[in-house]
C-alpha cells in the first residue's frame, strides 16, 4: 500500500508541476511561439515575447506517465487485496493516517511562518531555500493523504467521515496557495 501511495503521490505532484509550469508567465524567443500552445502573447523588444500561459509538453507527458505507473500500482494493489481477502467492510473504523496528515500540515505551516519571519528580518536566503524544504513536506502530505485514501478504499470508510484529513490537507495547501497568488497576481 505504501508503494501505491508513493506512486499516486508522485503522479499528483507531477500533475501539479505540469500545471504550474504551464501557467507561470515567461519571456521567450518569438521563434518559440506556437499559436496552438502559447496563450496571452505580448510582444517585447529584441524579438522576445511575454507569455502568460503555454502548454508544456515535457511536464505534461511526465505527469501522464506518472499516472500510468500509479494506476498500474493501484490496480496491482486492488488485485492483491482481493486475492488475499484483505478488503473489509469496516466503515466505522477510523483511518490511521488522518492525524498524521494534520501533524504534517502543522509542520508545513510552521516552516512557512519561519520563512516569513526570516524574510521580514532581512534574510533573503530563507526565501530561496526554505521553499525547497516546504515542497518536500508537501510531498509527504500527499503521500499520507494517498495512504488514507487507499485505506478508505480497502475498508469502505467514506472519506467524508474524516474531517481531520480534509482540515490537514487544507492547512497544508495554504502556504503554496499564498505563494501561488503572490507569483501570479502580485509580483509583476
Amino acid at each position: 500500500m505504501r508503494a501505491a501511495a508513493l506512486t499516486l503521490g508522485g503522479a499528483t505532484a507531477l500533475s501539479i508541476y505540469a500545471a504550474l509550469a504551464s501557467i507561470t508567465p515567461r519571456i521567450v524567443s518569438a521563434d518559440d511561439v506556437n499559436p496552438f500552445f502559447v496563450f496571452g502573447v505580448v510582444p517585447l523588444e529584441g524579438g522576445r515575447v511575454y507569455t502568460r500561459a503555454r502548454f508544456e509538453p515535457v511536464p505534461a507527458l511526465a505527469a501522464a506517465f506518472g499516472w500510468i505507473v500509479a494506476l498500474a500500482a493501484y490496480a496491482a494493489l486492488r488485485f492483491y487485496w482481493r486475492s488475499a481477502k484483505l478488503e473489509t467492510h469496516a466503515p466505522e473504523r477510523r483511518l490511521p493516517h488522518t492525524r498524521d496528515v494534520l501533524r504534517m500540515a502543522a509542520v508545513v505551516i510552521a516552516v512557512f511562518v519561519f520563512k516569513l519571519v526570516m524574510v521580514k528580518l532581512g534574510l533573503p536566503a530563507a526565501g530561496t531555500y526554505i521553499p525547497v524544504f516546504g515542497a518536500v513536506l508537501e510531498l509527504m502530505v500527499l503521500y499520507l493523504v494517498w495512504l488514507a485514501v487507499l485505506e478508505s478504499r480497502r475498508t469502505a470508510r467514506p472519506l467524508r467521515r474524516e474531517p481531520l484529513l480534509w482540515i490537514g490537507l487544507g492547512i497544508a495547501l495554504f502556504p503554496p496557495a499564498v505563494e501561488g497568488v503572490q507569483v501570479l497576481f502580485l509580483r509583476r
